[in-house]
């Protein structure tokens, strides 16, 4: 898989998660340790996908380096590291999460903003890497 599709997907994933976030943050952090725990199967197909994608990323280069493809293998390589968890260890990956639920709704939002910033810079990677940002494009 193209790094700079990699980047664009997660990218809109983390800004789909991090608006409600934003919005609501006690509600989304509720509703998302509710469907861990309602559809384990779902998510640990979910983690599967990425997993795959992230795979298919290092598949074509696994350096990490300074530059921005770079930092997005290193994302890919924390994907690979988080879905392996998702789908071998489901239960512990929810234990770990949910106190997030009891944070403070201002520590929930500035993380929210923390999840938003990393959505946008990915896809602004994603067009850098892409071409998308020359001229004409």
């Amino acid at each position: 898989m193209d790094v700079a599709t990699f980047a664009f997907i997660i990218g809109v994933y983390e800004i789909l998660i991090g608006v409600p976030m934003l919005v609501a943050p006690r509600d989304t952090f509720r509703w998302i340790i509710h469907g861990q725990q309602n559809h384990d199967v779902l998510v640990r197909a979910v983690a599967a996908l990425f997993l795959i994608m992230a795979a298919l990323v290092l598949w074509r280069g696994a350096a990490i380096t300074a530059s921005v493809d770079g930092v997005i293998r290193l994302l890919a390589w924390v994907t690979v590291i988080k879905c392996l968890g998702l789908c071998w260890f489901a239960p512990l990956m929810l234990r770990v999460r949910r106190p997030f639920v009891n944070l403070s709704p201002i520590t929930q939002r500035v993380m929210s903003v923390f999840v938003i910033a990393l959505g946008v810079y990915l896809l602004w990677a994603s067009c850098h890497l892409g071409g998308c940002c020359q001229n004409g494009a």
